[in-house]
């Protein structure tokens, strides 16, 4: 599990008043003042912010033709995830909250194979998926509206859907007529109304103005933004990768307040390794820290890291 240190503040201003940084949201706390104008530490807990994912993927008959480096496209999702040799979600899985939707057009449509999103659910993850049936058509209209109602409904943000996908959307009760502008749509209103963004990853060919609409609109953007088309297993883990990173990132809350003006004063480690502001890490407001470049990254992919900050106080006054 990550193991998170305790952030310690040293108040900025070393008098008998409390800081002017908090307000009547936040607990009251002395500043340590010994009256000889010293600063005792504050600690303050800190705690990885962890996004909701909610991994959707056709289960239309069509996920089970070919791709390059995999037997299917439906496979190859399989092996970027939990079955390849260096699958995603085996550090992710304890900095987000993946769950997973697997959308089919059998029984009651849309009919789904689910995990809730929760920490540490690799295992969860791979049983939702591995249950699909692999038959039917690609209902999207009706299952991101079903998300909507459900997934964007569950405690916690931020929350994002990554969809995998192959075909144009058709919907339950016309399978075959094309319904790409209802799913742009009810992308649209999930973020709109849930705040859900949505990344979608077209696999084998999938139409790209498609995937550029539906980009647009998962993020609800009116200016182009990147859409993620693959062609090869290399491809889907690629994707899934770019988009991750961009979701998880990296921002770790406290149960106070800090200066921001004078973060840059502060010493944020990991491992032990001292780490540079602005560089390295950055305050985001006063009460986020984040870690930003190759100390993001390098959080992203350890097991267990030990992130410790120290904020200390300027001269007294």
């Amino acid at each position: 599990m990550f193991r998170l240190a305790f952030l310690s503040l040293t108040l900025a201003a070393c008098t008998t008043t409390s800081l002017s940084t908090y307000d009547d949201k936040d607990p009251a706390i002395e500043n340590g003042g010994s009256g000889d104008g010293t600063c005792t530490a504050t600690a303050f807990t800190v705690t990885p912010v962890t996004p909701l994912i909610q991994l959707m993927v056709d289960g239309s008959g069509t996920m089970g033709e070919g791709m390059n480096g995999a037997n299917s496209k439906y496979d190859a999702v399989k092996k970027a995830l939990y079955s390849g040799t260096t699958p995603l979600l085996t550090n992710l899985e304890s900095k987000a909250q993946f769950g997973a939707s697997v959308y089919l057009s059998s029984g009651t449509c849309p009919s789904f194979h689910s995990s809730a999103c929760v920490l540490n659910n690799m295992a969860g993850v791979k049983n939702a998926i591995d249950m699909g049936n692999i038959n039917g058509t690609d209902p999207l209209p009706e299952a991101l509206l079903a998300l909507h109602d459900t997934f964007g409904n569950v405690t916690g943000d931020p929350k994002a859907i990554v969809l995998a996908t192959d075909g144009t959307p058709n919907s339950c009760g016309n399978p075959n007529v094309d319904h790409t502008q209802e799913a742009v749509a009810q992308a649209l209103a999930n973020f709109n109304d849930k705040h859900i963004k949505l990344y979608v990853i077209g696999l084998g060919g999938v139409n790209t103005t498609f995937l550029q609409d539906i980009a647009n609109a998962g993020l609800g953007s009116t200016t182009n933004v990147p859409y993620y088309s693959s062609n090869s297993l290399t491809d889907v883990t690629a994707n899934y990768t770019t988009i991750f990173n961009s979701i998880v990132d990296c921002k770790m809350t406290i149960d106070g307040t800090i200066d921001v003006a004078q973060a840059s004063l502060g010493t944020v480690k990991t491992n032990g390794t001292t780490l540079t502001y602005t560089t390295d890490w950055t305050a985001v407001d006063d009460h986020t820290i984040q870690l930003v470049g190759q100390a993001c990254t390098d959080y992203k992919s350890a097991t267990a890291p030990e992130i410790t900050a120290t904020f200390t106080c300027g001269s007294s006054h």
